[in-house]
């Protein structure tokens, strides 16, 4: 920036304001904390913020109070928001921009991300910057259209759009979805072994994502015989025998080669004969990519989630089907499969049937205490 860039923060927490001054210290930012949180447009047009940076807990209505000050006064209508949320959770997320935020950033603040947003906020408002929203928004619309389905059906089990559109302003959302795939990108592309780059890749979707539980499925030589190789909440899993006739919704990928998505599972006829593990742990949509290497279904990316709402949305779906290609993608280079399949023609250790009755047995654990702290 040939000038400092200016920023009006207001933020009711002390700490907030030290965190912010020190993560941009030293990176041509100029501060202007706020004196006074019901003159806020007139605080902001003396300063000259190019940008303004508003806690989640400002009293008197929060920040989207402030916001609509804002954008009411000609001065300062055309000033970019930054919104910082305690938690940065998609009901968290998806109210600040509706509220009007340009960009959010959670807690605790990470400084590169910080002065990241707020430099691309600025040149955004001088009119140097794409429309990011609107170009992710028409490759989502091509990447996941409505398909063919009953007007009175429940479900549906390919990928179709689960949102009539998205807030305005999802160019931060995006652009963290970016940060993960470079990441994981960096991550198949280093030296580390195919398992820990697949745990990685389950291990981010998650954070984005608010899953249930989240995988990479691999299918073995014989029928019906499949392992998860990797699971978000387990970084030390190998390897773990599953029986496909718990999951529904996985066989029918495997066979169809399509993804499958069940915006519902209490009401999807197929899942009926897994009602009970599904009322147990209070499952409400599941997710199914298909991994291929030459032209074969060689296992899943499969996700589940409690979210009442909705399901997925349609970025979520591209996100996901992004990944899922970088899964197969790693997998067609890999000698995981052939020494999967070897490993798996030797006795399946008892320890493992073991292992696999707690794992439903901490689901339905967690089911239950969801339930009880909805009650």
């Amino acid at each position: 920036m040939e000038s400092k860039t200016k920023i009006y923060l207001a933020a009711s927490d002390p700490d907030l304001n030290r965190s912010v001054r020190s993560s941009l210290d030293g990176h041509g930012f100029q501060i202007q904390e706020s004196l006074d949180w019901t003159l806020v447009p007139e605080e902001v047009g003396l300063f000259g913020a190019h940008v303004v940076v508003l806690s989640h807990d400002l009293p008197g209505g929060g920040p989207a109070a402030v916001v609509r000050q804002l954008r009411a006064d000609p001065r300062t209508s055309d000033r970019p928001v930054l919104v910082v949320l305690e938690n940065l959770n998609e009901e968290a997320v998806a109210l600040a921009l509706e509220g009007g935020a340009d960009d959010v950033v959670g807690q605790p603040l990470v400084a590169a991300d910080l002065v990241h947003r707020l430099r691309r906020l600025r040149r955004s408002a001088q009119g140097e910057t794409f429309d990011l929203p609107d170009l992710m928004l028409s490759v989502a619309d091509e990447a996941a259209p409505i398909l063919d389905e009953d007007e009175d059906s429940h479900v549906s089990t390919r990928v179709r759009t689960t949102t009539d559109g998205l807030p305005g302003g999802m160019d931060g959302v995006y652009e963290a979805d970016m940060n993960v795939l470079i990441e994981v990108s960096e991550a198949m592309a280093s030296s580390l072994p195919t398992q820990d780059a697949l745990y990685v890749l389950v291990r981010r979707i998650s954070q984005l994502i608010p899953v249930h539980r989240c995988n990479v499925l691999l299918v073995g030589v014989k029928a019906d015989e499949a392992f998860v190789v990797a699971s978000h909440d387990d970084a030390n899993l190998k390897h773990r025998q599953v029986d496909l006739r718990k999951y529904p919704e996985v066989r029918r990928c495997l066979e169809e080669g399509e993804t499958v998505l069940i915006e519902d599972v209490r009401k999807d006829p197929e899942m009926q004969e897994v009602q009970n593990f599904i009322t147990s742990v209070d499952l409400r949509s599941a997710l199914v990519f298909p991994l291929f290497v030459r032209e074969a279904v060689v296992g899943t990316l499969s996700l589940t989630t409690r979210r009442e709402i909705h399901g997925f949305t349609r970025r979520e779906l591209l996100f996901t089907r992004t990944m899922a290609n970088m899964a197969a993608g790693l997998l067609s280079t890999s000698e995981l499969l052939e020494e999967l399949r070897r490993s798996a023609a030797a006795e399946k250790p008892p320890m493992e049937e073991f292992d696999e009755v707690v794992l439903d047995l901490e689901d339905q654990i967690e089911g239950l205490i969801e339930e009880l702290e909805r009650k």
